[in-house]
């Protein structure tokens, strides 16, 4: 978990940085492939370098996981979800607000499972 002292700074600067570095894509349908985007990408490809640019800021990888959500303007989406002192928050490729999970206007469909990355757990609403 990640104090509130330096979460705040860090992940709004790299929030913000990659939002703006890393034109979006989207990717033909049914070839969805998780990549660190680099200078085009989509939703999952922007959570990931976010993801890789925190832990190089020395945010404990631990604390982070990504999450399958769903809105009207963007249908199926990922982003990533961060735990600090002040609760998890929500880092996304279409704003640079970071959210408090319990405020975005996501339904929340899984999320990665804290003790096993690989496996990913049903939310409920």
């Amino acid at each position: 978990m990640i104090s509130k002292n330096k979460w705040k700074e860090t992940l709004i600067e790299v929030n913000t940085r990659v939002n703006e570095e890393i034109r979006f894509v989207a990717e033909p349908e049914g070839q969805d492939h998780w990549k660190p985007a680099m200078k085009t990408g989509d939703c999952e490809d922007y959570a990931i370098l976010k993801r890789r640019e925190l832990v190089a800021a020395g945010v404990p990888a631990s604390s982070m996981r990504f999450a399958m959500v769903e809105n009207d303007r963007y249908g199926l989406h990922v982003v990533l979800v961060v735990r600090t002192t002040d609760g998890d928050r929500v880092l996304d490729n279409t704003t640079d607000t970071i959210w408090p999970a319990h405020k975005t206007s996501f339904n929340w469909l899984s999320i990665q499972s804290r003790w096993n990355p690989r496996k990913w757990l049903k939310v409920a609403n």
